[in-house]
């Protein structure tokens, strides 16, 4: 079991339901895999190898579920699969990249698209893990909402 995720180019729903209800469309297209999306794995894995990058007595430490990554993106999505146990050090890193190339960020674990339009520099923070980095408004107010008696959001700026 893995922890996806998936990386759209614009133009995305400004209305996350909506988004939500054309994902599946947007992983499906079909057409030459854009220049952006290259950049954006390669960044990646400069920084986390792909797993047909490392050597085999490593690949049980890989942070990729699978791979080549390059084999996982596609017209309008790249769909990528990590550890769990290495999420929490990954997806910021993930998020930031992507968003830094003007790429949506959808996180079916969460919930939540991550959209490069977000206010930068403000993140989200619950008992000392970065959940969000850039967020709109509205992903504050939804956050905010979600939050139960386990943990109390703190907005870092």
């Amino acid at each position: 079991m893995s922890y996806g995720v998936v990386i759209c180019n614009p133009p995305i729903p400004a209305d996350d339901k909506t988004a939500w209800r054309q994902l599946n469309a947007l992983i499906d297209v079909k057409g030459p895999i854009p220049e952006l999306f290259h950049k954006f794995l390669k960044r990646l894995t400069a920084r986390y190898p792909c797993m047909s990058q490392l050597p085999e007595d490593k690949i049980d430490d890989a942070v990729w579920s699978d791979g080549p990554l390059r084999n996982n993106a596609g017209h309008r999505a790249t769909v990528l699969n990590m550890s769990f146990s290495r999420v929490e050090e990954v997806l910021p890193f993930l998020i930031g990249t992507a968003n830094d190339l003007g790429l949506f960020v959808i996180d079916d674990q969460t919930g939540l698209i991550h959209r490069p339009d977000g206010i930068k520099g403000l993140s989200l923070t619950v008992n000392g893990k970065s959940l969000l980095r850039n967020l709109t408004e509205r992903q504050l107010h939804e956050a905010v909402d979600r939050m139960t008696a386990d943990g109390e959001p703190s907005v870092l700026i």
